[in-house]
């Protein structure tokens, strides 16, 4: 995982998904850290250790602050909170070692960072957060610097659930300059975060199926909303169809979410009603 950021803003944390780590073959520019996220079981009270290793791609020297926030999701969004926040935080107990790297240009900077999930605690993630210190450039007269973090995330039960907000997925009728495309809003309802991923099978009006496209995996911490979208790569001939759009959440139990929406593809130059266009309507 390679990136700039403007001081504050980390705007992408563990950009990766479960257990994937930063490859040295990749980009040689910026900063990369590995890894990008670190998916753990066990029980509250257990510490955990982990290593972290940032390498600088540029030219210059670059200083950095190791730093710990809460990783919770309000209203729905991911927000990142400071240290100490919130009830049960888990970037508190943060200890790194080293607090502080410099690291030379090329080189890599390792630390290690060890984090003790409290009891009771609701929160199921941490950003263990490389803060730039070193002025790398400026925009608008703001100084900007590089940071980076990693995702930790921690899961303690078997309590994993998500759900739909709507009856049907909603349907994204093609035109000829866009695929069709079957979007679904999921919210993870359980206490434990998980990753999503899966596919949507297209059928048409005899049963028989005509396509399949994968949705691509998304992380989601307790209380987090994202939309799963998959699009069809090519048109379809009008006809009455069938999209059965299925999420695999839970390694474990390999718990399934399966939702469909009947839709219309009409023919060209007709004045189809939107109304067959919405989630889940029927033509």
């Amino acid at each position: 995982m390679c990136l700039w950021l403007v001081p504050f803003a980390l705007a992408q944390i563990g950009g990766g998904i479960a257990g994937q780590s930063a490859d040295p073959s990749g980009p040689q520019s910026g900063i990369s850290l590995s890894p990008s996220v670190v998916m753990l079981k066990g029980q509250a009270g257990q510490a955990h250790r982990q290593t972290l290793r940032l390498t600088n791609h540029t030219s210059r020297e670059l200083a950095f602050r190791l730093e710990a926030q809460d990783v919770v999701a309000d209203e729905g969004r991911r927000t990142f909170i400071p240290a100490g926040e919130r009830p049960g935080s888990i970037a508190a107990t943060a200890v790194f070692s080293p607090t502080e790297l410099v690291i030379a240009p090329g080189a890599v900077g390792v630390a290690e960072v060890t984090v003790t999930l409290p009891a009771a605690s609701p929160i199921r993630g941490i950003a263990a957060i490389f803060r730039g210190q070193t002025i790398v450039g400026s925009q608008r007269g703001v100084a900007m610097t590089a940071s980076l973090g990693s995702l930790l995330t921690f899961t303690l039960s078997e309590e994993t659930r998500i759900k739909a907000e709507t009856e049907a997925p909603e349907i994204l009728a093609q035109t000829e300059a866009r695929n069709l495309a079957v979007t679904d809003w999921i919210t993870n309802v359980g206490t434990e975060p998980v990753v999503a991923s899966g596919a949507a099978a297209l059928l048409n009006d005899a049963g028989a199926l005509i396509g399949k496209v994968p949705v691509e995996p998304q992380r989601l911490m307790p209380g987090e909303r994202l939309a799963f979208k998959a699009e069809y790569p090519t048109l379809l001939a009008p006809g009455r169809y069938r999209a059965i759009l299925s999420l695999e959440y839970d390694d474990h139990a390999r718990k399934v979410l399966t939702r469909a929406a009947e839709f219309a593809v009409p023919a060209a130059g007709s004045d189809q009603p939107d109304a067959d266009r919405r989630p889940g309507a029927r033509p």
